[in-house]
């Protein structure tokens, strides 16, 4: 199960902006940080395969709200204790 973390620059029209996180907000795959400027928006996309995760990210980047969006790190773990174990190989 991809999560990807995501940078998603707003369209300078507020009204826009708003319409576009109110879409995104409206699907429960992606979750909305506050926002870093009146144009950054922080996300999380979790979805249930990499094709999932790859139409979610066009789909948003569709939204007229949404002029940009950077995905800055995919994360394909699923065993939780995999995750928390970290990179060993230094050891």
């Amino acid at each position: 199960m991809p999560i990807c973390g995501l940078i998603l620059t707003l369209n300078p029209s507020e009204r826009l902006a708003k319409g576009g996180i109110l879409e995104l907000s409206a699907d429960q795959r992606f979750t909305l940080g506050e926002p870093v400027n009146p144009y950054l928006l922080p996300a999380v996309l979790e979805a249930t395969s990499p094709r999932e995760a790859h139409e979610a990210t066009e789909w948003a980047q569709s939204i007229e709200g949404i002029r940009e969006v950077n995905v800055i790190s995919v994360d394909f773990q699923t065993d939780p204790h995999l995750r928390d174990q970290g990179d060993t190989s230094h050891d």
